[in-house]
């Protein structure tokens, strides 16, 4: 089988994290693919359900017969051995326990781990997240976290059923972590700019009509150190309907709005259904008390306006201050794509 040169590189990275992680891996004849290895639960490499997954997830468009770039042996070394799933993943390197008890995250930035820590402490008081503490054991040069497994779905692979009750789930805990907020946002800044760029005409219209309505929403808006990364991959349903956040490392100081409405930001059909639910009104009442725990007043007469002030702050996160403004209009572009058709901006 022919390699790309992308392809070699993404080999001789994981084969050398399998190597530097022996110590943690279960022995036996591993399966390498893209940034994705694990030790086969059947017969010709094949993965479990979990595995699987993760495959299908890491690897679209690559259904069918496996085909591994390469096989690894792991030896038995008297360590930890109990995980069998390693996945490359960015500065972090994923684990996944045999038993799907747990998942070890490993890097060699020590205060990355610190940060990952600290963020599980703050959100968990208020959210439901999974279960962090440092990491015992590892190899030389290596740092990391023991999480819990979370037994869920990510909501963008739930049944439609449990959409509308799962949001409502988030919503609640929105409401729980908006009483923590701290600072207000000057809008000059975002306003300067955003009237310096050059927008599409359906866009600048939405902008300028629904100006009174996401103006005052971030004139003054409290600040809230959030999870600030609510995608529908990262808000899991578990079986009894509960939500739970996982993917704890960007939080960061946004708008006290910004994951209750996140989920509204999004083409896929869960995010679909919702927003179009948001605007028919039907989330009022829930986002009210959002509002409140934040000393603000919900406009159920300004929903547009609110999605609107929600890709604003999506373009203007802390991790693009450094980013060209042309960057920022982009991600701001991108962002009223999504919501252009419910909301019927022409």
């Amino acid at each position: 089988m022919r390699m790309s040169w992308r392809g070699w590189k993404e080999w001789r990275r994981v084969v050398g994290l399998l190597r530097a992680l022996e110590h943690c891996l279960v022995p036996g004849e591993w399966w390498l693919q893209g940034s994705l290895a694990w030790l086969p639960a059947g017969a010709e490499g094949e993965p479990d359900a979990c595995q699987q997954h993760l495959r299908d997830t890491l690897l679209p468009g690559q259904d069918g017969p496996v085909r591994p770039l390469a096989h690894v042996t792991i030896r038995a070394d008297g360590g930890e051995q109990s995980f069998d799933t390693l996945i490359a993943r960015g500065d972090w390197t994923l684990l996944v326990e045999r038993s799907r008890n747990r998942v070890l995250r490993v890097t060699r930035d020590v205060e990355r781990v610190q940060r990952l820590l600290e963020n599980a402490r703050w959100l968990s008081s208020a959210y439901r997240c999974p279960q962090l503490e440092p990491a015992l054991g590892l190899p030389a040069g290596f740092a990391g976290v023991s999480e819990s497994f979370v037994e869920g779905t990510p909501i963008r692979e739930a049944p439609e059923t449990v959409w509308e009750s799962a949001y409502r789930d988030l919503l609640r805990m929105c409401g729980v972590h908006a009483r923590r907020w701290e600072g207000r946002l000057d809008p000059d800044p975002v306003r300067q700019e955003l009237d310096r760029w050059t927008l599409p005409h359906w866009l600048s219209r939405a902008v300028e009509g629904h100006r009174s309505r996401w103006e005052p929403l971030l004139q003054g808006c409290p600040l809230l150190a959030s999870h600030a990364d609510c995608h529908n991959g990262n808000v899991f349903v578990l079986p009894d309907g509960s939500v739970t956040l996982i993917d704890l490392e960007r939080v960061q100081s946004v708008p006290f709005f910004f994951d209750a409405l996140s989920l509204l930001r999004g083409s896929a059909a869960v995010n679909q259904s919702l927003r179009r639910d948001f605007l028919a009104g039907r989330f009022d009442t829930a986002l009210a008390e959002v509002w409140a725990a934040a000393g603000q007043t919900w406009d159920p007469e300004g929903r547009e306006g609110a999605l609107l002030a929600m890709a604003l702050a999506h373009a203007f996160r802390p991790q693009f201050a450094g980013a060209s403004s042309r960057k920022r209009r982009e991600k701001f572009i991108g962002a009223c794509e999504k919501l252009r058709a419910d909301c019927g901006w022409e």
